[in-house]
C-alpha cells in the first residue's frame, strides 16, 4: 500500500513539473496571424478544388507543404452570385506559393504568390480569396486570386 502512495506522489511531482515547464514555454510563444481562405464559385457548375500551400525556399517537397487539401465546391445557388466555402486559420500568414486546380478539369490550374499584409498584432486577419469564375468567351472556369488589404500604404508598392 506504502509503495502506491509513494508512486502517487512521485507521479504527481513529475506531472507538475512538466507541466511548470512547458506551461512556460508555451507563454512565450508569438501570436502569429492565420490565413483564412474563402473559395467562391461564380459557376453554375460544381467542381473539386485541390489547394495547395508551399514555403519558399526549402529544398524538399515535405520541407516545403504547409497545407494540401482538397475540397468539394457546390454550383452557385440561382438566387446567389456565389456559393462560398470559408476555412479560417488555415495556415501561419507568412509568403506562400499558393496552387490551385480543379480536380473534375485537370487543364484549369493557376498559381498564385502570397505576401502578407496585415500586421503580427492579429487586430487584422490575412483573406485569400480563390475565385472560379466561367470565362465569357470560351465558357470555361478560370482560377482567379485576391487577398485583403490591411496597410494603409499597400497601394504605393
Amino acid at each position: 500500500m506504502k509503495m502506491t502512495s509513494s508512486r502517487r506522489k512521485f507521479m504527481a511531482a513529475g506531472g507538475s513539473l512538466l507541466s511548470t515547464l512547458f506551461g512556460g514555454c508555451l507563454t512565450h510563444l508569438p501570436n502569429y496571424p492565420r490565413l483564412t481562405l474563402r473559395i467562391n464559385n461564380f459557376d453554375d457548375k460544381k467542381h473539386w478544388v485541390k489547394v495547395e500551400f508551399y514555403r519558399e525556399n526549402q529544398n524538399e517537397r515535405s520541407e516545403a507543404i504547409a497545407f494540401d487539401r482538397e475540397f468539394e465546391l457546390q454550383a452557385r445557388p440561382e438566387d446567389r452570385p456565389t456559393y462560398t466555402l470559408k476555412k479560417q486559420n488555415v495556415v501561419k500568414s507568412q509568403p506562400y506559393i499558393v496552387r490551385v486546380s480543379l480536380i473534375d478539369l485537370p487543364a484549369i490550374r493557376e498559381e498564385y504568390r502570397f505576401y502578407p499584409d496585415c500586421d503580427e498584432s492579429g487586430e487584422s486577419s490575412e483573406i485569400l480569396y480563390i475565385n472560379i469564375k466561367e470565362e465569357e468567351y470560351n465558357h470555361h472556369p478560370s482560377i482567379l486570386f485576391d487577398q485583403n488589404v490591411c496597410s494603409e500604404n499597400s497601394w504605393w508598392y
